[in-house]
């Protein structure tokens, strides 16, 4: 095993003082310098070799994903978890560098890379919009750091890298909730004009809608729901919508009647909401919508399983331009939480790299 080893350090010494010049082993760089992070994440991959290269493949888990020098994911998933190398064909391929994508409340963050005689530090980290408190740091299942202030950040010396380390954070407990609705535009628009007051098709039980029937001069006006008279007058109000108001609506006079819409009323936390009418040639509004006991985490909205939306804020509503392709599955994701702290934890082992390179260096597996 000795020999070896020592004529693989020969054969990389000849081959350096044989080409001067020659390139080294791609390495990768993430930015930012972390091997796990959330969901929703963005993280930058940079293939560095010395000198530049001029061709460039990049490879998660054995498939070809690009081929450019940098690998860009915008918005993480746990699909891009898995490992990852680069190939150049001035210095071969990279070593196998791993990622994590996590949904979960808390992670520990350690650097992609840890040298011999690197001081480094680990992150009990949280995602954006969550609100978090207590933070403890553990080495080897014994308290080392418990904090309030700025708790996210423990450093370390070397000398102390091969130790386990485990972090214990309270984080306002969350929750993802979906919605989803379909927009068409609506194609019989009656000889009576109907407006909505708000103009929402959705409504969360509590809330409330005022239809109005317009039309000077009409005799007579009904509002039906499920075929049924529920009002005798142009404005028809429901001031604390239950699920037993959801159904189908139109309003008739004696000159005419409405078109025929649909109203739903919800007792979930969230739904999606779109205008009662919607007809060709206007800007269509869609909010995401949350009971107000609930604090809002983040937002996410798809079209047809395509991201249209990703914030950590709560924009709540969006406007689609008359311009856009309306029609179409719209789909929302909201985080809440409602004011309780759970604890949870994560750990991480360092592994210590030395400073030699790597004698062998295949061409196609790292």
């Amino acid at each position: 095993m000795y020999r070896l080893q020592l004529l693989c350090q020969l054969i990389i010494l000849i081959t350096l003082i044989g080409q001067p010049g020659s390139a080294a082993r791609p390495i990768v760089i993430f930015k930012p310098q972390w091997n796990e992070i959330f969901v929703g994440d963005s993280i930058t991959m940079s293939c560095d070799v010395e000198p530049g290269a001029l061709y460039y493949e990049w490879y998660h888990n054995y498939r070809l994903i690009s081929s450019s020098k940098d690998y860009v994911i915008s918005f993480a998933g746990t699909r891009h978890s898995g490992d990852y190398w680069c190939l150049t064909r001035v210095g071969g391929t990279s070593e196998k560098i791993t990622l994590s994508v996590s949904d979960g409340p808390v992670i520990l963050q350690a650097p992609l890379y840890v040298y011999e005689g690197d001081d480094v530090s680990l992150r009990c980290h949280s995602p954006r919009g969550h609100s978090a408190r207590q933070t403890i740091f553990y080495r080897n299942n014994q308290i080392i750091q418990t904090s309030a202030i700025d708790p996210d950040v423990l450093p370390i010396k070397y000398t102390d890298l091969t130790d386990t380390y485990r972090c214990l954070k309270e984080v306002l407990t969350t929750y993802t909730y979906i919605a989803e609705t379909t927009i068409s535009y609506t194609e019989s628009v009656g000889t009576i004009s109907v407006t909505f007051q708000p103009n929402w098709n959705k409504l969360l039980t509590g809330e409330s809608i005022t239809m109005t029937c317009h039309g000077e001069g009409h005799l007579t006006y009904h509002w039906f729901q499920n075929n049924a008279i529920v009002a005798e007058r142009p404005m028809y109000t429901i001031r604390s919508a239950q699920v037993a108001h959801s159904g189908i609506y139109q309003c008739r006079t004696d000159r005419g009647y409405s078109a025929v819409f649909r109203l739903d009323v919800s007792n979930g936390p969230v739904i999606l909401q779109a205008p009662v009418l919607i007809y060709w040639g206007g800007d269509v509004s869609l909010r995401c919508h949350s009971r107000p006991e609930y604090s809002v985490e983040g937002t996410i909205l798809n079209k047809n399983n395509n991201l249209i939306l990703g914030s950590f804020s709560d924009p709540s509503t969006i406007v689609l331009s008359r311009n856009s392709d309306v029609p179409g599955t719209y789909r929302c994701y909201k985080i809440l939480s409602r004011g309780e702290y759970v604890q949870h934890t994560d750990e991480v082992s360092l592994h210590v790299r030395g400073n030699s390179a790597s004698c062998c260096v295949p061409w196609r597996c790292p």
